[in-house]
């Protein structure tokens, strides 16, 4: 069994990142140069075709946890969901450690309104705590999946429902993203196997039907921690590691999945280097569907680099490094051409003319 709540770990997770990339057209950054601290404006014309632009980061709203133990402060959490929906968005789950060196399972979820930039607590999560779990939202609803366990969660009413479970063992650390309306998970390493048994079998969700039903397999190594979004009408698995041999093996490889004739093609490769656990996501700039992979870490290091893929030239573009330092399992959605990736503070990088 792997254990990923080592010290260096927790002190990469410490702090609530917001990457926040406003497009050249009229809409406002979601973090305003006025907030915070700022680090200097960047100029960026990146690699993939997109306007040149000036990109600078600057702070943003921190969480409010709580573990109610007075004088108990909570420091930052690890291993959080997140999502959007509806131009909110939300933060699931984690493990929260706080000023006295302890951690607590939380299942909170918490809404972030860009409209107030402010936190709301909302229904808790009723499973076990989503830690290692994943997840993907389709209309009103996100899925968040762990073990083999399926809990929907529906924005405009507040609740949970418990959904149909996978036909296949729990798994911690696979990759999900939505595609036509259907949910796709797979890879990840066996829960409680009592060795480190990695999987690259691969699954679709109906949510009308509520059924989950086997699809090809990934054609690549079997993995975990891999990163996971969907763009232009297709899936990307981005790195990701084997475990043996005492440590992990890291790929850059990309491969992108179809609906059409349930397949996968290898893609040009990720052009930083190999990792788990970074965050991974999709958005839109000047009317261009791009990808997002920023942070993570492997055995060596810890990242604070951020990448932009654009599927239609199979090409990356790296932006800037993220203020603060390196982020690792951290949750991250995009709302308003912002990437929020959150532990419990917050800082933003913004895109503008």
């Amino acid at each position: 069994m792997i254990i990923h709540t080592s010290p260096r770990r927790r002190l990469i997770a410490a702090i609530l990142l917001s990457l926040g990339i406003a497009s050249c057209q009229k809409e406002a950054p979601l973090f305003p140069a006025g907030n915070l601290e700022k680090s200097a404006p960047i100029a960026n014309s990146l690699v993939i075709g997109l306007p040149p632009a000036i990109i600078w980061w600057s702070n943003g709203v921190t969480i409010p946890y709580t573990d109610d133990i007075p004088g108990d402060v909570p420091t930052y959490n690890e291993f959080p969901r997140g999502f959007a929906i509806n131009g909110k968005g939300y933060v699931c789950g984690s493990l929260l450690n706080t000023g006295w060196n302890t951690g607590d399972y939380i299942n909170d979820l918490w809404e972030f309104d860009p409209a107030t930039q402010t936190w709301a607590k909302k229904a808790s999560f009723p499973g076990a705590t989503p830690i290692e779990a994943s997840n993907f939202v389709i209309g009103d609803n996100a899925y968040l999946v762990v073990g083999s366990a399926t809990y929907q969660y529906n924005q405009p009413a507040n609740t949970w429902t418990q959904k149909a479970s996978i036909a296949a063992a729990p798994r911690n650390y696979a990759t999900a993203f939505t595609l036509n309306g259907k949910g796709y998970l797979g890879l990840g390493y066996l829960q409680n196997s009592g060795t480190i048994t990695e999987l690259n079998d691969w699954w679709q969700y109906d949510p009308v039907a509520d059924v989950w039903t086997k699809k090809n397999n990934f054609p690549g190594s079997k993995r975990q921690g891999a990163g996971g979004f969907a763009v232009g009408g297709k899936g990307y698995v981005v790195s990701g590691t084997h475990y043996a041999n005492g440590h992990g093996n890291w790929g850059n490889d990309v491969w992108q999945y179809s609906t059409t004739g349930d397949s996968w093609i290898r893609k040009g490769d990720f052009p930083g280097p190999g990792r788990w656990g970074a965050i991974a996501a999709n958005g839109t700039i000047a009317g261009v569907d791009l990808g997002f992979i920023a942070g993570g870490d492997n055995d060596n290091s810890a990242f604070n680099d951020c990448w932009q893929y654009n599927p239609v030239t199979d090409t990356w573009g790296k932006l800037p490094n993220m203020l603060g330092g390196a982020r690792t399992n951290a949750a991250g959605f995009v709302i308003n051409h912002s990437l929020i990736i959150a532990n419990k503070t917050v800082v933003g990088l913004n895109w503008s003319k």
